[in-house]
């Protein structure tokens, strides 16, 4: 059985422009909370020399020369529109693993014409969305990764693996960019001789088995067209999870102080469930310039490895009490998780329950459609405050054009 994988192109960007024609072949960037960096670039923008992750203050002069289009992250327009380019996924098929906000795969049983079907699947979702995609088929998960790289410089936007010399294309592609490698893995394989993906693949069974634990030694052998992650499997490529903001006017006040770090909880909380993770270990942090730019920490290991909100709040608070001090104004702030891990296999703790349970689940499953639905933070913890306005800046916001009646689009006719 073939695997596709159906990545959406410049995602935040094409949601843009799905409801602005005028940003077509256009540059145009999207920034991240607080408007600080470069989260998504139009080809254009790549063209004019923007770099992902670049801080907005360093390009200023590239968007006065080359005109470039700046949005601040909309998550209520992206993420409704995610759903609607998985539901459309869904009439092609109901076995669709959604992978990220932007990325999916779709089992593909028995198709004599993997191209022609997938060429469809394109032509639809632009239809229904505006949104294009690449899709790249593959024997296996990893295949589907790599073709789905080469799907987005290919015009017509769809790849088979099979048709390509697997040699010459794992040949060029760096060993870091192998799905489930990252770079930290890189250093250690290059040591090795290990370079490109190809390098990889070919590597001895025996060293494979002795060096490389499970999850890498599964990716060997997909890279062999060997199928070993199945649909709702995926490598855990993530050690730890992180928010963090900087603020738009400097903070002192610790019940507003309180308030952002649940909000930024809260977030995390939501992406380990939409991930099927859990944590054992929190980390907090405030960042002040004042103490000799001090940045009080703090840490708390969890009794049971857990993704359920309130719970992740409430230690929070705990790692708050601890390090904020009365007087200090702080401009940063941010919550890391770490001991990541699967929730299938958390190691329970004899002397405390399991959270969440029962009726917790469930509300924790049902505060996250509501959010998926009309937008992050629509329905929130109440310790997180009902004002999350006076922390981010977002002074390129477009209208949230499908989940708020007052911002919905108006058509003017021109009169000739």
């Amino acid at each position: 059985m073939a695997v596709a994988l159906v990545d959406c192109n410049n995602f935040y960007v094409s949601c843009e422009r799905a409801f602005n024609p005028a940003l077509e072949g256009v540059p145009v960037v999207v920034l991240s909370n607080n408007d600080g960096c470069v989260v998504s670039r139009s080809a254009e923008a790549k063209v004019a020399g923007v770099k992902m992750g670049q801080p907005f203050r360093q390009i200023g002069e590239l968007v006065r020369r080359y005109g470039i289009r700046c949005f601040s992250s909309n998550y209520a327009l992206y993420g409704d529109l995610s759903r609607r380019v998985m539901s459309t996924l869904e009439h092609f098929s109901p076995g669709v693993e959604i992978y990220s906000i932007d990325e999916a795969f779709l089992p593909l049983p028995s198709l004599s014409n993997p191209i022609g079907a997938m060429s469809e699947v394109r032509e639809r979702i632009k239809k229904w969305t505006g949104v294009p995609v690449s899709v790249g088929v593959g024997q296996t998960k990893t295949l589907a990764k790599v073709a789905g790289e080469l799907a987005k410089k290919s015009r017509e936007g769809v790849v088979n693996f099979n048709q390509y010399n697997a040699d010459e294309v794992l040949g060029e592609m760096p060993v870091e960019d192998v799905w489930g490698i990252g770079r930290r893995m890189k250093e250690r394989l290059r040591g090795k001789g290990i370079r490109t993906a190809r390098d990889l693949r070919d590597v001895n069974d025996r060293w494979m088995n002795l060096v490389l634990n499970t999850t890498q030694r599964r990716t060997v052998l997909e890279l062999r067209g060997i199928s070993c992650f199945k649909l709702d499997e995926a490598p855990l490529q993530r050690k730890s999870l992180t928010c963090t903001r900087s603020f738009s006017k400097k903070l002192s006040d610790r019940e507003r102080l309180f308030e952002l770090i649940a909000a930024f909880t809260s977030r995390l909380g939501s992406k380990l469930r939409r991930r099927k993770l859990v944590t054992s270990t929190m980390q907090v942090f405030l960042s002040t310039r004042d103490a000799g730019n001090s940045i009080p920490s703090g840490t708390v290991q969890l009794p049971v490895p857990t993704s359920h909100t309130p719970s992740l709040v409430r230690a929070a608070h705990q790692v708050m009490e601890q390090i904020y001090r009365t007087g200090c104004t702080y401009g940063r702030a941010g919550v890391v998780l770490y001991g990541l891990c699967s929730e299938e296999s958390i190691q329970k703790n004899l002397f405390y329950p399991e959270v969440p349970e029962g009726n917790e689940r469930k509300i924790m499953e049902t505060m996250d459609k509501i959010n998926r639905r009309w937008g992050s933070g629509s329905l929130r913890v109440a310790s997180a405050g009902t004002d999350g306005g006076w922390y981010t800046k977002q002074e390129r916001l477009s209208p949230r054009y499908t989940t708020r009646w007052e911002e919905l689009g108006v058509v003017v006719p021109v009169v000739r």
